[in-house]
This record gives C-alpha cells, structure tokens and sequence, in this order.
C-alpha cells in the first residue's frame, strides 16, 4: 500500500478499515472557510459600525471647533476690553490692539481720536463678534461694548457696558 500524502488520506483509509463512510467524512472535510453569505452580512456589520463611527467623530469635530472658536471670541472680547481700559483714544485703541487681536475687523476706517461710535465687526469660525465704541467728548467718558453671537444669532457672550472717564486735550 503507497504512503499517504496528507491527512485527509489518512482519514479516507482509517473510515475504509472501520466501515465505509467515506463520502460523508469527505464532504465534512471539505467544508473549509466561510460562504459567500456570511462574509456578506459580516462586511454589511462592519460597514454599518463604521458608519456610525464616523459620524460621532464628524459631530464632535463640529462641535469641537464651534467651541474653539467660541472660546477665542471671548479671549478677543476680554483682550479688546483691556485695551480700551489703558488707552485714552480711538487712535490709540487701534494701534495697541493690533498687537493683541490677531483678527482684523471688517467694516472699520480710520477715524478721529474721538469719534462718537465705532462698531469693529469680527468673523470667527462659529461665531461673530460686535464691538461698540462710544465716545462722549462733551461728558469726556467712553465706553465699550460686546457681543458674541453663534451661527444661529445667539447670544454666547456679552460685556453689557464698561464706562470711564477719559480726559479730552485742548486743541492747541
């Protein structure tokens, strides 16, 4: 009798010795790896788990830069704030603030030391900014304002009104 070459012959000869199920030992041999349905429904499970995952992480990216750029409109708020408190003139608002406010503001020109109002406008990612400039040469005070406001026109931060005294020069 030949030598046996793999396992299943092996198994083929030892059925034959005890009795004669040859075809059923073979066809349960032959049932290797899984069928075309089962690896079908097993992509569909990944595909449908993955697309959810995907999702979840596309809304907290959303989410995550609409709170970025909420977070540097108040510092811009809080930064412009300060500003106005150690400057005594629009002028000199705008030259300082330029070091501090990485943003320029749209809709603003050059203006006078004392001009009545200023509204510098600021677009943010997730958010829009209004700044209010008032100054009251005749009461000699000033004072400022802020809003920030989301995509959808709500209110996320507010500076109500901060007022100070300012002292007007004499033109010479």
């Amino acid at each position: 009798m030949p030598r046996p070459r793999n396992r299943a012959e092996i198994c083929f000869r030892a059925i034959d010795c005890i009795g004669g199920m040859k075809k059923h030992v073979k066809a349960k041999l032959n049932k290797r790896g899984v069928t075309i349905a089962e690896a079908v429904v097993a992509m569909a499970v990944i595909i449908a788990v993955s697309a959810a995952a995907i999702a979840c992480i596309e809304a907290f990216s959303k989410t995550s830069a609409n709170m970025n750029g909420k977070n540097e409109a108040v510092i811009l708020c809080e930064n412009a704030l300060e500003v106005f408190k150690g400057t005594d003139t629009y002028k000199s608002y705008r030259d300082v603030r330029g070091c501090f406010i990485k943003y320029t503001p749209s809709g603003v020109s050059d203006y006078e030391d004392y001009p009545s109002l200023v509204v510098e406008n600021y677009e943010i990612p997730g958010c829009t900014v209004q700044i209010d400039l008032k100054y009251n040469s005749e009461e000699q005070t000033a004072s400022f304002s802020a809003v920030v406001r989301d995509t959808k026109n709500r209110k996320v931060f507010e500076i109500d009104e901060y007022k100070k005294a300012i002292t007007i020069a004499a033109a010479p």
